[in-house]
């Protein structure tokens, strides 16, 4: 009896080790992070389980899309102010080492179809709203991303590291700029 049981043990032992060797282990994705300044409000950010603020969404193999959405609500321990950034890219033919510039092609206030970026901005203060949509200006480059490196590739959508730095204006109101500046990682999506 003893001996059938150091066969069975020693079977299903080799067993479990010519599976595991067959496993092909995927290494892990870190999580997107932010290090950023819109205006006057800076952020240092990393996506956890529970809350993303930087979202990739699902790579086409040609179009590569990520928004960065941050809000103090609730979180900033005065109930009568609140502030909302969204800042949308969308690029088209991610290479490592590509530095984009950006540009309004007409005075709409719709959305670029490629290669474009947005800013939207939100602040409560008390009973004042103010609600903010910017963009870069019409004829003028005033923002440039670079994609530093394009990791995971193995994953259906990779992560990119990358950084920006420039200026977008408001639609509503040419005189009015924000500064933006980031360094970023966007999230790979298996």
């Amino acid at each position: 009896m003893k001996t059938l049981y150091i066969l069975l043990c020693s079977f299903s032992l080799s067993i479990m080790e010519g599976c595991s060797k067959n496993n092909v282990e995927i290494p892990p994705v870190e999580f997107g992070k932010i290090d950023a300044r819109f205006g006057r409000h800076g952020y240092t950010l990393m996506n956890d389980h529970s809350r993303k603020v930087i979202n990739t969404l699902t790579y086409d193999g040609k179009n590569y899309r990520f928004y960065i959405e941050l809000n103090n609500f609730g979180n900033n321990g005065f109930q009568d102010y609140r502030v909302f950034h969204r800042l949308e890219v969308d690029l088209e033919d991610i290479v490592a080492g590509k530095v984009y510039s950006f540009d309004a092609t007409n005075s709409s206030t719709e959305r670029q179809q490629k290669n474009r970026i947005s800013y939207e901005y939100i602040e409560a203060i008390g009973d004042r709203f103010d609600h903010k949509f910017y963009r870069p200006a019409i004829g003028k480059r005033n923002l440039s991303l670079t994609i530093e490196s394009i990791k995971s590739n193995n994953y259906r959508t990779p992560a990119i590291d990358g950084g920006f730095e420039g200026y977008l204006f408001n639609v509503a109101d040419v005189r009015d700029s924000v500064l933006i500046s980031a360094r970023f990682l966007t999230e790979a999506v298996r």
